[in-house]
């Protein structure tokens, strides 16, 4: 959640990038950066940014594994031994060697 006390101006980040580093370190929260009063950027510790990351991928997983479970309720699915077969011959395995 950002916070109105995380909404600084470049100009201010820009003369005292130290010490608004140090505090995204420390705080792991993101500070909103502004141009003439207009949020034009956000900045984040590498932390929390991987965090951040993490969550998006694991949220993506989940959508996945979700989406699977349905289309096999609805019997929206091959089965695994079709799968195979369908590589191998995509990929020209069932092809004798020599």
């Amino acid at each position: 959640m950002i916070r109105t006390h995380d909404i600084r101006s470049l100009t201010d980040f820009r003369n005292n990038a130290k010490d608004h580093l140090d505090r995204l370190a420390q705080t792991m929260q993101p500070e909103v950066l502004t141009v003439n009063g207009e949020a034009r950027g956000v900045v984040l510790c590498p932390a929390a940014f991987d965090e951040l990351v993490a969550d998006a991928e694991y949220a993506r997983n989940l959508k996945a594994v979700r989406s699977g479970l349905e289309a096999l309720k609805r019997g929206e699915t091959i089965p695994a031994e079709d799968v195979f077969a369908q590589a191998s011959q995509i990929l020209g395995l069932d092809k004798p060697q020599g």
